[in-house]
């Protein structure tokens, strides 16, 4: 477990929100039961996840009460939630893991912190996007980038933004690298500049782009929401995901033209998985809320309302139009996941330390 003892002091504080139980029984022990969760309304699941805000965890609130399922979600950054999964090895806490992406959750599995399960929509997925056996499955693509408003020349990449005077200042960066977006959009300039030799794996070029990165852009204070900073002109380049920025647009009256470099964008795809409390328990109930939860009833759903792209090939149809804009004008970057395994946590704690400006 030394990925455990190395993550141990990174473990920070994490909201839990209880959602109320909504009894539902029936005595019908057939399909509809397993995908509704009836039948197990006393019995209590707790998740974990990275993939909900305020309005997505009312959503799933709501859903999750009428399908019968009594259910307290843990919320939290990527980086939170998945170094709060390790610091729980010895004595897990939760029984289902949603969001964090397949990198995260292969170093999960590595740690035998998953069970094997494999749910009836698994076949509608496209093999490409099958990482993780039949311990995890995805079930949506988010893409992570730089953005300019609409009628501003787009940027070659984001090195490009770095490196130019002009834009001193006029660009967000992260103010703290605990969520995934964060850390992508980070990463995303790292593994152009992988180096065997270099520090943990980066040439010294790469981690003086990295630097000059936090020196020349805009840090975020508490409050700030630079998505109406770039609205107003504050900002000449934001940063966020693909599923949250149709949203924002509406909200502060912009539009998004994403910089797209010709290594392509940092890609991820949000997993869901059943976490391993040990041979004696049974896992039937947190299956089947996977099971529910990844399914194209409850996805479709999602989907319409919050704009993301599904992993399921049966309900393309339903993703949002502006969202299926934004991915015709990116391109997937090919992430290599063994070399991010190795060193995210490595590449986190150097540029919190060493990198990022103190307070």
């Amino acid at each position: 477990m030394k990925l455990m003892k190395d993550l141990l002091h990174k473990f920070g504080l994490i909201s839990l929100t209880g959602l109320a139980l909504a009894g539902c029984a029936t005595d019908e022990a057939d399909s509809s039961e397993k995908a509704s969760g009836e039948g197990n309304s006393n019995q209590a699941l707790v998740v974990y996840t990275n993939s909900l805000d305020d309005e997505k965890e009312k959503w799933l609130q709501e859903q999750s009460e009428d399908a019968g399922y009594d259910v307290s979600f843990v919320r939290g950054g990527g980086g939170e939630i998945f170094n709060r999964v390790i610091a729980e090895a010895g004595d897990p806490q939760a029984d289902v893991l949603i969001g964090m992406d397949e990198g995260q959750f292969s170093q999960i599995q590595e740690e035998d912190l998953l069970v094997e399960w494999e749910p009836e929509w698994a076949s509608d997925i496209p093999a490409d996007l099958l990482q993780g056996g039949s311990y995890y499955y995805p079930w949506s693509e988010q893409r992570i980038f730089s953005y300019v408003d609409e009628g501003t020349d787009v940027p070659e990449s984001l090195e490009a933004v770095i490196t130019d005077s002009s834009m001193s200042d006029a660009f967000s960066v992260p103010s703290e690298l605990g969520g995934s977006t964060n850390q992508k959009i980070v990463f995303s300039v790292l593994l152009q500049y992988l180096d065997e030799e270099g520090e943990l794996g980066v040439s010294d070029e790469g981690w003086d782009m990295v630097t000059q990165m936090f020196e020349n852009g805009y840090i975020p204070s508490e409050g700030d929401n630079t998505a109406a900073l770039l609205a107003d002109g504050t900002l000449s380049a934001n940063y966020g995901f693909s599923g949250a920025i149709p949203n924002l647009e509406e909200e502060f009256g912009f539009s998004a033209q994403p910089i797209d470099p010709e290594y392509g964008v940092f890609t991820m795809a949000e997993q869901v998985g059943v976490v391993n409390k040990g041979d004696d328990h049974d896992y039937t109930l947190a299956e089947e809320y996977a099971e529910w939860w990844g399914s194209p009833e409850i996805q479709a759903q999602w989907v319409e309302d919050f704009g993301t792209v599904p992993s399921l090939e049966s309900i393309q149809d339903s993703v949002n139009p502006r969202v299926a804009e934004l991915f015709e004008q990116t391109s997937r970057m090919n992430v290599d996941w063994d070399i991010v395994n190795e060193y995210a946590n490595q590449w986190v704690e150097k540029i919190e330390l060493d990198i990022m400006p103190a307070g």
